[in-house]
């Protein structure tokens, strides 16, 4: 997995590509956290380039997403995978993350 991340004025953007699992979830905590340290009120995890995630993966983007409405901040998965729409359609999750196609 890599995150880049970029900060325009109060959003924040995390390219994440590659596989997500277990072993790397925690970077990807690591790397939203961060976003919202730099005092970003608007989080973007694009996840056009994301290949794989797991259970773990999927967790830390529910963490971001709580993490968001505490901080009454907003959360937006961009561009997930045929493969990541299905889960999240599994889990329930595409009620209630905000999931934006481009």
């Amino acid at each position: 997995m890599r995150v880049q991340g970029e900060l325009n004025d109060s959003e924040a953007v995390l390219h994440v590509s590659g596989e997500i699992d277990i072993v790397v979830a925690p970077e990807l905590r690591e790397a939203i956290g961060r976003a919202f340290e730099y005092g970003a009120k608007t989080l973007v995890v694009d996840c056009s380039e994301l290949t794989f995630i797991d259970s773990s993966g999927l967790g830390a983007i529910v963490e971001g997403h709580t993490r968001a409405e505490k901080a009454e901040s907003d959360f937006v998965v961009r561009n997930p995978s045929d493969f990541l729409m299905k889960l999240l359609r599994t889990t329930g999750l595409d009620h209630i993350l905000h999931i934006v196609q481009d």
